[in-house]
């Protein structure tokens, strides 16, 4: 009876906290009814007599009819917590939705979880975990603008869907105290403000009121560009930003002009646009400042760049060599750049027009059935002309045609040309390679019988009277020309018979005639060893000469020769009239002395033959 009264006891201790422990109960709070458009508030309460410790579910909805807002939890479908100490019986969650559409939207809590405080045990659920929320249109297309609402709505067409406002336009945007020209349609826009501008405030105003603005308010800028974005989001969420650029001038700015453009000049390295690869950063004199910029080594070129009233910088042409600017354009085919230039040569056929690359206009040259045409320098070579634009393949190609109707230039027929021109001239070059050939063939067969010659007059002896004698000198003389020694020998005998008549009867009455003969005598024989001694030496000479020679030298003194053979020649006509003047003294040996001249003229005439193969 003992045992049975404890047990009782303990029993009646455990029961309280055993239910204490598995209880938890889940409310829902929702409007019964809402107009389309209308806000819908949804919330959801957890409590129990104990203490909460932790908590944790999910919610559902139907988004046909619902488009959720925001929640109390910070997302759309969960909410978790726990307690910050102990006492906390109950917490509570708010959705807010916006009603879209006509119906009965439903709405409910899922997986629950819910743990006691003092010992984390697990709650029990009760209560109700779901609601349905009836979406309704008034008759009057009009809104109650409440959050929830039973409204007796007599006239409910449940296949209506609110349509949510796509309006995300400005009414308004400016910068106070200063004018941007604002238009709706345009989101860019640019205001240049002075120097010591230190702050600006800007402000706006939605087009619709269902949509929201942010971005506006005083910022702080400073010299240069300051960009500032305004983001209008309409009612569906839909979003455009405005962009207002805010250009601090520079102080003191370098001012010049393109066309009937005014710019400033771009002085910090780090404000230019980025140039293409075959450019490298480089500085140059303006106005007599350094100034960042882009330069060629290829074309030459230097690019500046110029800031516009609104603040827009481009990359211009300078041409330090007049101080002047010019508009910079470049196109990028296949990897090839090409500035693009001005040129008053139209290629014949062709007519000014337009061409498309890449989403942009330039201008070209065009023909049916041709390429397009574009003036410009390859950046890669430095070449300026026209080139052909493939726009299938994207691709460029030098023109090779002609300009303002000359006529058009076939590569093949050049090719013919210049091949042609070739053959000729390797023909030429054999003709005069075969001409010298036989020449030299003919001088050489000559001077291989003048060496002959040569070696014979070298044995040329003398008589006792210091005479040629009469075989050897008839051995270099053919008949003929011993013939026109006979002849010469009976000229001379009738030329000395007269003068010999003159010279003596002058002689009579001369007393000196013995000594000129005596002189003439004497002058004979210093001759005769002379002549005898240059006949020697000339030989060593000859073939001296023959084998060190130069060649070209011999051939460019052609003239000289010619002269040299001819005062020989005057020469020995000398020898032989004092020859004659010697045959009144003498006359038994003038047949010798004229044969042995002849002999000394035929070898001047060898050595002047000689001379022309050592020119050869």
């Amino acid at each position: 009876m003992k045992k049975r009264f404890i047990c009782l006891i303990l029993t009646l201790l455990f029961i309280p906290n055993i239910v204490r422990a598995a209880s938890a109960n889940v409310s829902i709070s929702a409007p019964d009814s809402v107009y389309v458009g209308d806000t819908v508030n949804v919330s959801v309460t957890v409590s129990s007599g104990s203490s909460l410790g932790s908590w944790d579910f999910t919610v559902g909805y139907d988004d046909s009819k619902l488009s959720y807002s925001s929640s109390t939890s910070g997302a759309s479908q969960t909410a978790a917590g726990y307690a910050q100490g102990g006492g906390q019986t109950s917490v509570t969650y708010t959705w807010t939705f916006k009603a879209i559409a006509s119906g009965n939207a439903s709405f409910n809590v899922n997986g629950i979880n819910v743990y006691a405080f003092d010992d984390d045990s697990q709650m029990s659920i009760g209560g109700s975990t779901s609601t349905s929320i009836n979406v309704v249109k008034p008759s009057n297309g009009g809104s109650n603008g409440g959050s929830g609402g039973s409204g007796n709505n007599t006239n409910i067409q449940p296949d209506y869907k609110y349509e949510y406002s796509s309006d995300n336009s400005l009414s308004s945007l400016n910068v106070e105290g200063f004018d941007i020209n604002f238009d709706p349609s345009v989101t860019e826009y640019s205001v240049s403000v002075p120097n010591d501008t230190k702050k600006v405030s800007v402000g706006a105003t939605a087009n619709d009121g269902k949509a929201s603005v942010s971005g506006i308010g005083d910022y702080d800028v400073k010299e240069g560009s300051n960009k500032i974005e305004v983001l209008v989001t309409a009612e569906n969420g839909e979003t455009r930003t405005y962009t207002i650029d805010v250009v601090v001038k520079e102080e003191s700015p370098i001012e010049v002009s393109v066309g009937d453009e005014k710019f400033t000049v771009v002085r910090k390295a780090d404000k230019l646009p980025r140039a293409n690869a075959t450019y490298s950063s480089s500085t140059i004199l303006i106005k007599g400042e350094s100034v960042p910029c882009y330069h060629s080594d290829i074309t030459d070129i230097y690019l500046v760049g110029l800031m516009n009233d609104k603040g827009k910088i481009k990359l211009y042409r300078y041409l330090a060599s007049n101080d002047k600017f010019s508009d910079y354009t470049e196109v990028n085919i296949g990897g090839l750049y090409l500035i693009l230039t001005d040129t008053k040569d139209i290629p014949n056929g062709y007519t000014s027009g337009k061409v498309t690359i890449d989403g942009k206009e330039y201008d070209a040259f065009l023909k049916d059935g041709s390429y397009p045409l574009l003036h410009g320098i390859n950046l890669e070579t430095g070449n300026e002309g026209l080139y052909n634009f493939d726009e299938t393949e994207k691709t460029i190609q030098r023109y090779n045609g002609s300009i303002n109707g000359i006529g058009e230039i076939n590569s093949s027929i050049i090719i013919y040309v210049l091949v042609g021109l070739c053959i000729f001239e390797f023909i030429m070059i054999i003709l005069s390679v075969v001409s010298k050939n036989k020449k030299l063939k003919n001088v050489l067969h000559d001077k291989l019988n003048t060496k002959t010659e040569y070696e014979k007059i070298s044995d040329i002896s003398y008589n006792d009277e210091g005479n040629i004698t009469d075989d050897l000198t008839d051995q270099y003389m053919s008949d003929s020309e011993q013939d026109d020694n006979v002849s010469v020998d009976s000229e001379l005998d009738d030329e000395v018979s007269e003068n010999s008549d003159d010279s003596l009867d002058e002689g009579l009455g001369n007393d000196s005639s013995s000594e000129n003969i005596e002189n003439n005598s004497s002058y004979e024989n210093e001759e005769r060893q002379v002549e005898s001694s240059d006949l020697d030496n000339s030989n060593d000479d000859v073939f001296d000469e023959l084998s060190s020679s130069d060649e070209t030298d011999e051939w460019d003194s052609d003239s000289k020769n010619y002269k040299e053979f001819s005062d020989d020649t005057l020469g020995h006509t000398a020898l032989i009239s004092r020859s004659v003047s010697n045959v009144y003294n003498n006359s038994v040996n003038r047949k010798e002395d004229i044969k042995r001249r002849k002999a000394l003229r035929k070898r001047n005439k060898h050595k002047k033959d000689d001379d022309e193969m050592f020119k050869f």
